[in-house]
């Protein structure tokens, strides 16, 4: 009996293709670019990963390039996009006192009490958005395993499912709870991994 499930299909736009959608909807655009130049080249090998283990053409272009503006060839576009208003949601606080003012300097609302903080400092308008490392290529998975928070300097059990929850640092699921840790993490951690489809 044949499926009657659709066949899966989704949007590929480029950076450029992605801003303009969204400005059509009536965002503003205040970042749009491309990043994981890993994944042409795996396109171009048979989704096999044979050519990208470390050492190869593939695996060198993408760890040389993956930070500088070529990665807007990458297979992955991104755009931070916002509802501009006279007064906004202060993305870090929560509080209603942003003003469109704060998105000449940051990509996302920022109240003027939170200008300048480290966090705010992670949204910088023209900041270089980078992984914090090379791409790990085919790791094996992480067996579930007590290790110590970077943080907290207390004992968690990984995750069997989400292992080190993609950084390339130990954290536990608890600090990951503090919004603050979580946005450092997520903007200076972030470990980039490849592993084969499985189908």
């Amino acid at each position: 009996m044949k499926s009657s499930r659709p066949q899966f299909f989704q949007y590929e736009y480029t950076p450029g293709q992605l801003k303009q959608f969204c400005e059509e909807q009536g965002f503003y655009v205040s970042r749009a670019e491309g990043c994981d130049l890993l994944f042409p080249f795996n396109q171009m090998g048979g989704y096999n990963g044979t050519n990208l283990v470390p050492g190869s053409f593939a695996y060198r272009v993408s760890n040389k390039f993956e930070n500088t503006w070529v990665k807007n060839f990458g297979g992955q576009s991104i755009s931070i996009s916002v509802k501009k208003a006279p007064l906004m949601y202060c993305f870090l606080s929560g509080k209603f006192n942003a003003t469109a003012e704060s998105l000449q300097r940051y990509d996302i609302p920022i109240s003027k009490d939170m200008e300048g903080t480290e966090l705010a400092d992670c949204y910088l308008k023209n900041k270089n958005v980078k992984y914090a490392c090379s791409y790990s290529i085919s790791p094996h998975v992480i067996p579930q395993e007590i290790k110590i928070c970077d943080f907290s300097g207390k004992p968690y059990i990984t995750d069997p499912i989400f292992e080190d929850f993609g950084f390339n640092c130990n954290i536990s699921p608890d600090s990951l709870l503090d919004i603050n840790l979580n946005i450092l993490c997520c903007t200076n951690n972030i470990r980039p991994i490849w592993r084969k489809r499985r189908v």
